[in-house]
């Protein structure tokens, strides 16, 4: 008898299943018994694998039916926004007919949480051992697998992947971390800390959104942030929801201010912080008898420690809805963030009116003096809650204006029909090739744009061999956080121009050598003084020969471009024959003038008024009437002012280009210099000067419509 024949009984008592048998036959056939044949190895008893992978499943005891949802814990609505939100949609969910499973990955602060979904009926497990355990026995039921928030997608995306091979993955952003780490570096003792978070996050939530089937934003502005970075990703919104009350209490039976916020969240305690120092005794100044009420869960000591004749610092309170009721004005001076203020939210459904910041009111649509006031300097904020305390017309008309936004918009029954929209509607097809046109994220084709009556060129490029230079030159200040490496590989991804890129940094840091050791390479002059931009940009320039370049485009160090930024916004600026151009700011970042904020479904305009920074781009044809740059506005300030008076007497055009915008968020305007000085020194330098005032200086002539895919901002 053979070796194989003894073992025959022995592979027939072991407790292996048939897909097992095949599979083990097969490697067996090709690795270590593969000398025997197939036909020694019928001792097996199996057909030979014949490769599918399907036949290792387990064979399905019942459909795939049902809706997992994933999330770091069972929802505790009374503790965070995150959580009053999840828990709206599970109830939503259950109301559509949804047969709903929750895996929390850790306990929440007490069992209650758990159970009180068990009793809504929502099946629930707590904890990694046991949620593995349950896809493995119960992953082939789901339908659909909803993963909250990037730490947990991290962890369940393979998993659930393996396990629940046919549901369609749901990735559900809350918001973009990424984001709010970035706006929070400027606030921040350590910025460059945060920084380095956002950078890991930014990686971890696209990897994330790339490997789900479909992706939740909060906002339209975080949607266009993801579609920004891949236009291939299919991307929802789907807000905050918020019941609405059908009336509030008038203003003469309230009284004070509030605030509420989760407190393990750290704009809120910024938010606090700030308010007290710098609002708080402007308002009290005006109203001596008004007091804040503070709210909120994990309130930390820093906020407790607030707590006097001006303040109460509550902490914790099971049923907020009283506080609502009883407060006259909700004020969220967030300096940071991101995604939509579920705050804020809430306050407008319950009639109370807000005074917020622009941080705060971004996502929900909130117009200033329509249905909220924003404000974003302290002086501002303050005079808005005094003047809407006494204002009882004013009082009723924000509330009413509130209340039939979030009807209209973040009611239940509208969440509810765009919920059942996003887990219904078939899947995106993914976009095709790898260069849409301008005004997508890709790499531009060709923007195809012919000749109208006023001249304006085809976007046909000049030359590679001889005119498709580009001189790109930048500041950044080392010691304070900048963008200015991210800046730099963006901009040497040109595919369509020769970029020479080189830095000036300043200030105190500047003689240390930056992090990154590419920047340090790209980085030509270092000046310990606090030097002015243009005088720095004159240094610069003074070693290139200038003559050798197509375009000049100046820089600065904390803004964000979007993939393909030269050769998009430069094939617009070519095609429209724009001597000077710019591109358009989008409206979640800061802005000086309001005329230059993104116009969609826009291309470019043509203007009187290009802005000195961050970002503006001079042709060839304009270098000897603006360079070098006239040092008597050393800050560049009022050189936007002259610079159209003096092109236009030789015929030359600007613009500003909306399909290729920039965002401009990390640092706020003004804040590394003294702004009356600069005031002052523009005033002076403008008197001597032909130039424009801001009135004729603001205004657009002939606009060109995007005749292809609308602009994606970054």
């Amino acid at each position: 008898m053979s070796p194989i024949d003894l073992l025959r009984p022995l592979w027939r008592a072991l407790p292996i299943d048939i897909h097992w048998r095949r599979r083990i036959k097969h490697w067996l056939l090709q690795g270590p018994l593969a000398g025997l044949g197939s036909r020694r190895m019928a001792v097996l008893d199996v057909p030979a694998w014949d490769g599918d992978w399907r036949v290792l499943l387990s064979p399905l005891d019942a459909p795939a039916d049902r809706l997992l949802v994933i999330d770091w814990k069972p929802p505790t609505p009374d503790l965070d926004s995150g959580s009053y939100r999840l828990r709206l949609i599970l109830d939503l969910l259950l109301e559509s007919g949804f047969a709903v499973d929750f895996i929390g990955d850790r306990e929440a602060e007490s069992p209650d949480y758990a159970e009180a979904l068990r009793a809504r009926g929502i099946r629930t497990v707590v904890g990694p051992s046991a949620a593995l355990e349950h896809l493995v026995a119960q992953g082939h039921r789901y339908r659909q697998v909803w993963i909250s928030r990037p730490e947990v997608a991290e962890v369940y995306l393979a998993p659930v992947r393996a396990h629940a091979p046919q549901a369609t993955v749901i990735y559900d952003t809350v918001d973009l971390h990424w984001v709010r780490f970035e706006r929070g570096a400027a606030f921040a003792a350590d910025p460059t800390e945060l920084l380095e978070r956002a950078h890991r996050y930014r990686r971890l939530e696209l990897a994330n959104a790339r490997a789900a089937d479909r992706v939740i934003a909060i906002t339209e502005d975080e949607r266009a942030r993801l579609l920004r970075e891949d236009p291939r990703l299919d991307v929802r919104v789907l807000p905050n929801v918020h019941p609405v009350v059908d009336r509030a209490a008038p203003l003469s039976e309230r009284r004070d201010l509030f605030f509420i916020g989760g407190f393990q969240h750290e704009p809120n305690i910024d938010a606090m912080l700030y308010f007290a120092d710098a609002i708080l005794p402007l308002v009290r100044a005006e109203l001596p008898e008004v007091r804040l009420r503070i709210v909120g869960s994990h309130m930390p000591d820093s906020v407790r420690e607030l707590d006097s004749p001006a303040i109460e610092a509550v902490g914790y309170v099971a049923e907020v809805e009283p506080c609502f009721a009883q407060a006259r004005i909700f004020v969220a001076p967030l300096r940071h963030g991101a995604g939509m203020k579920g705050k804020i939210g809430q306050s407008l459904s319950q009639g109370l009116p807000v005074v917020t910041t622009s941080i705060g009111a971004e996502g929900l649509g909130l117009t200033h003096e329509h249905d909220a006031l924003i404000a974003d300097d302290p002086a501002a904020f303050a005079a808005a809650i005094v003047r809407l305390y006494r204002d009882e017309v004013l009082w009723a008309r924000l509330s009413e204006a509130g209340l039939a936004l979030m009807r209209a918009r973040y009611s239940v029954p509208v969440v509810a029909e765009r919920l059942r929209e996003l887990l219904t509607d078939p899947m995106s097809e993914p976009i095709s090739g790898s260069s849409p046109g301008v005004g997508t994220l890709g790499r531009p084709e060709s923007v195809e744009l012919r000749s109208g009556e006023d001249g304006a060129r085809t976007a046909s490029l000049p030359p590679r061999e001889t005119d498709r230079r580009v001189l790109i030159l930048g500041i950044y200040l080392p010691g304070i956080a900048n963008h200015a490496a991210m800046i730099s590989r963006e901009l040497l991804g040109s595919r369509d121009w020769e970029v020479d890129l080189r830095w000036a940094s300043v200030g105190a840091d500047s003689s240390e050598a930056p992090a990154d050791p590419e920047l340090e390479a790209l980085t030509r002059l270092h000046s310990p003084e606090r030097v002015p931009k243009f005088v720095l940009l004159n240094r610069l320039l003074a070693e290139a020969e200038i003559e050798r370049y197509r375009y000049l485009l100046v820089v600065d160090d904390d803004i964000e471009l979007s993939p393909g930024f030269v050769d998009r916004f430069l094939a617009i600026q070519e095609a429209r024959d724009f001597t000077l151009a710019q591109p358009a700011r989008t409206h979640d970042g800061y802005t000086d003038h309001q005329f230059v904020n993104q116009l969609m479904g826009v291309e470019s305009r043509r203007t009187r008024f290009v802005e000195i920074g961050p970002l503006f781009s001079l042709r060839r044809d304009g270098f000897a009437s603006l360079l070098p740059f006239d040092e008597e506005a050393p800050m560049g300030w009022g050189l936007d002012f002259v610079w159209p008076v003096v092109l236009e007497a030789q015929g030359r055009r600007l613009g500003i280009v909306d399909a290729v915008p920039v965002r401009h968020a990390l640092r706020k305007p003004v804040s590394t210099y003294d702004y009356t000085e600069t005031q002052t020194a523009m005033q002076a330098f403008l008197a001597r000067r032909p130039h424009l005032t801001l009135s004729d200086a603001c205004i657009a002539g002939r606009t060109y419509p995007l005749t292809g895919p609308t602009a994606i901002a970054p």
